[in-house]
Parts: C-alpha cells; sequence; structure tokens
C-alpha cells in the first residue's frame, strides 16, 4: 500500500472544516497540521477531530515545519493564491477553494509554477459539508474537469484527488 499524502489544513470554516473531516476520514491522506489565524476555531477543529493534530497561526510556519506532500488552503480569497504559491514553492501539491486568484494573470503564474514543479494544484468545488460525507463513503463517485493546462484540476471527489497526485509528474 502507498504511503498516505500528508496533507496541511489551512482554514477553519465552513468549508475548511468540511475538507479537514473528509481529509481525517478518507484513507490515504494523514493530515500534519490545522492552520488558522484564529487559535479558537483551529482548536475547535482539532476537538472535534480527536486533538491529535499539530495547530498552526501562521501558514508560513506550518509549511516549513510540516513539510506537506499537500496542502487544502480554504481560508480568505486573497490569501488562496500567495498560499498556494508558497506551497508550490515548498514542493507541494495545492487543494485550493475556489477562487485560485484574483486575476486570470495572477492563476495563470500559479499554472506555470506548478507546471514548473511538478505538481498540482486543484480548484475544489464540493460545497457542503453534507456533500464531502457522501462523497467520502462513496469513493468512486468523481467529478473532474482538467484545464488545457493539465496543471489545474477542478475535483469533487478526494479518492480522485489521491489518485491524480500520485500519478502527476
Amino acid at each position: 500500500m502507498s504511503s498516505p499524502v500528508r496533507i496541511l489544513c489551512a482554514g477553519a470554516g465552513h468549508m475548511g472544516r468540511s475538507h479537514a473531516l473528509a481529509y481525517h476520514q478518507l484513507d490515504g491522506f494523514e493530515i500534519v497540521g490545522l492552520c488558522t489565524r484564529s487559535a479558537a476555531s483551529r482548536e475547535a477543529l482539532n476537538r472535534e477531530l480527536g486533538g491529535t493534530y499539530a495547530e498552526y497561526g501562521d501558514f508560513l510556519a506550518a509549511l516549513a515545519e510540516t513539510r506537506p506532500d499537500a496542502v487544502s488552503i480554504s481560508t480568505y480569497p486573497d490569501t488562496h493564491a500567495p498560499y498556494a504559491r508558497a506551497a508550490l514553492e515548498a514542493g507541494c501539491h495545492v487543494f485550493t477553494e475556489k477562487p485560485i486568484a484574483d486575476s486570470v494573470a495572477a492563476a495563470e503564474d500559479l499554472v506555470a509554477l506548478a507546471r514548473a514543479a511538478g505538481k498540482r494544484v486543484h480548484v475544489l468545488h464540493v460545497t457542503t459539508g453534507e456533500e464531502m460525507a457522501f462523497l467520502a463513503d462513496q469513493k468512486d463517485v468523481a467529478t473532474v474537469e482538467t484545464s488545457p493546462t493539465e496543471a489545474v484540476t477542478r475535483v469533487a471527489d478526494r479518492s480522485t484527488l489521491i489518485r491524480s497526485l500520485r500519478s502527476s509528474p
């Protein structure tokens, strides 16, 4: 069996919580840390997940300390591009909530960086925790749309993400 994808989860709001719960439940992922600006929200999420994950208030520090294979970005939209850039520069695959960036040029820069690094950027579009729970139970259900660049993929299923990461260059 392949080793799990080590993932750093950034954000503990509605979507961040949904994604962390899914990563926590799915075989194939190992959460290496929870990162939010709010100590209260990350502590609450960690308690909900069993209280065993490292907690961070600074994304760059969490990235450096945990050295994940991938990051999940469910933070405020203005942080998506800078966090994705930092993660790609650190050698990570990126799962980010939409929008990927605040401009087409910034998104294209991330795609170029991902391609140069041989990493993937996945723009997530699951909208509710209930959908995430369903998809966690229905691991073979997937919606995947790959852009012409083949570096950015919209996905709705974490098992598809795992397969995609393991098959990336």
